[in-house]
């Protein structure tokens, strides 16, 4: 007679090793492998704390700011066409005159020295005699 839930010759009882109904490691080598899980687990949580941490560092640190005096506005170009200098300045609150010129041409600049931006330029043109001495 065949049994299907039979089982094969010499596999009645447990064999050593195994647990007493022969689904898996025996309870000893079970707390081995949890324990092993469980460390590999610390490992994995401390290191990705540990990526983060310095993530986190690296984006907030070394910024160096520098504090300027009230009304700094940078360091801003003024052009300036070639030959030409810098011959007298006028300052108020809030703008700045730079007479620019050549031996053939001179120009006022006015600049905004709450901001630096140029807010305009003023050409002088000669157009008598007197004027262009």
């Amino acid at each position: 007679m065949t049994d299907d839930n039979a089982r094969p010759q010499g596999m009645e009882t447990a064999p050593e090793g195994n647990s007493p109904d022969g689904a898996g490691p025996p309870p000893q080598d079970m707390r081995l492998l949890t324990l092993v899980v469980v460390g590999m687990g610390v490992v994995l949580v401390i290191g990705f704390a540990f990526v983060v941490g310095v993530l986190i560092y690296r984006s907030s640190g070394d910024t160096k700011t520098v504090e300027h005096p009230k009304g700094y506005f940078g360091t801003h170009d003024v052009d300036v066409a070639r030959g030409q200098k810098v011959r007298a300045m006028n300052m108020t609150d809030d703008r700045m005159a730079v007479l620019v010129g050549s031996d053939s041409a001179e120009e006022i600049v006015v600049l905004s020295t709450k901001t630096g931006a140029e807010l305009g330029r003023f050409r002088l043109n000669p157009v008598s005699g007197l004027a262009a001495r």
